[in-house]
């Protein structure tokens, strides 16, 4: 096992979330995971919701010192592969070799309902959008002709600090999986991903690298979790409800994401009905504890240690805390 191999499956990597919150805030929380020794810094992008990632991601960049910036995740639709390219090899200048790049399809429902913008043939738009991103950050001219996107006689302009920076996929489904395994670095899960979700996806994506002959030990499997630690474990495990009535409102998202837990999706007809009839605390009082316990960590500082063990042995190589309430507390707790 090479280096990059044992570092990969390191038992200690942990990464943070800091979306959430004024620029400000996130400066303040990166500083604290940078001494804490957290792996990794995630930022989301939510048209509409959250500060655009790679501006932020720069303001985190010139606060720290040791832990690596990620986009998690960019959705291809809105930036033409070239222009990422620019930005991600200027970031990681910036940086000085710290970034990561995450490109995923995102929510395509919101994509439609908001930018009026139509998410189709996702696979291609991601697997294009790397295709040109890892050439032109070689620093070489680069012509590129695909069904959606093309390049002609391009440059970056400058030379990357790093002519390979890592690519992650967010993925759901078994192609996009697949895909990761054959043109990516690594997988990001969604939040709201279970336990047994990773299980499911990990053997797809095992299967994958044995049928093309690459080493699933080159592949880093990085998931979204939410999480709240607190000493009132009540409190903690009500913090993480919005976040997940959020994904499971979705329709087909919803079923699918129960589905993949194996849990009933009866379950989510009392949360839908209470939404539709716009009574958001009969809403949150219908995720029952079984739900919270398969799609979160939440409750006391000794329960979270003892699930977040449960993530890595199902086979999570980075979880990515999205800490929803205490954030000081919350790092500390599961510091590496």
């Amino acid at each position: 096992m090479t280096r990059t191999e044992q570092t990969l499956n390191s038992n200690k990597r942990i990464g943070v979330h800091a979306t959430e919150g004024s620029i400000s805030e996130s400066v303040r929380k990166a500083k604290l995971a940078d001494k804490m020794g957290f792996d990794s810094i995630w930022h989301s992008e939510h048209y509409g919701e959250l500060r655009e990632p790679f501006t932020s991601i720069a303001a985190l960049a010139t606060a720290t010192n040791r832990i690596k910036l990620a986009t998690g995740v960019i959705g291809p639709y809105t930036r033409h592969p070239a222009i990422m390219a620019f930005t991600v090899g200027t970031l990681d200048e910036l940086s000085n070799g710290r970034m990561i790049f995450g490109i995923g399809a995102g929510n395509l429902t919101r994509l439609k309902n908001k930018l009026c913008i139509e998410g189709d043939r996702p696979l291609t738009f991601i697997k294009e959008s790397i295709e040109i991103v890892r050439q032109l950050l070689t620093g070489e001219t680069v012509s590129y002709r695909g069904q959606i996107f093309q390049v002609s006689e391009l440059t970056l302009g400058f030379n990357p600090i790093r002519n390979k920076i890592p690519i992650y996929i967010g993925a759901t489904g078994e192609h996009m999986l697949k895909l990761t395994v054959r043109i990516a670095d690594g997988v990001l899960f969604s939040m709201a991903t279970s336990l047994n979700y990773v299980k499911y996806a990990t053997k797809v994506m095992q299967e994958e690298a044995k049928r093309i002959h690459r080493d699933f030990d080159e592949i880093d499997v990085a998931s979204n979790i939410s999480c709240a630690v607190s000493e009132d474990s009540d409190l903690a495990r009500e913090a993480v409800k919005p976040g997940i009535i959020s994904f499971l409102s979705r329709p087909v998202r919803g079923e699918d994401i129960m589905g993949k837990a194996d849990l009933s999706t009866d379950l989510l007809v009392p949360i839908r009905r209470a939404l539709q009839k716009g009574d958001r605390k009969e809403a949150l009082k219908s995720v029952t504890d079984e739900i919270i316990d398969s799609l979160s960590i939440a409750g006391t500082p000794d329960e979270c240690i003892k699930k977040l063990k449960q993530w890595r042995t199902a086979g999570v190589k980075l979880p990515v805390i999205a800490p929803k309430i205490n954030y000081e507390e919350t790092i500390k707790v599961l510091a590496p």
